[in-house]
């Protein structure tokens, strides 16, 4: 008889993406120009914004 499984795999648990937030956003003039900024951290060119970190209040 096959073993039925009471709780939660812990090992497939721990190996799950952990939820992460980011945002980014495109901001317009009036004229129609988009606002990129350049990361000194790599060499390409992308619209503003960034990801949360642990523990930070959305506020």
């Amino acid at each position: 008889m096959a073993k039925t499984q009471t709780g939660p795999d812990l090992s497939y648990i721990a190996g799950m993406t952990r939820v992460r937030a980011a945002a980014g956003v495109i901001l317009r003039d009036q004229a129609g120009w988009v606002l990129v900024v350049q990361p000194t951290y790599k060499n390409v060119w992308e619209i503003p914004g960034g990801t949360a970190e642990p523990d930070q209040s959305p506020h």
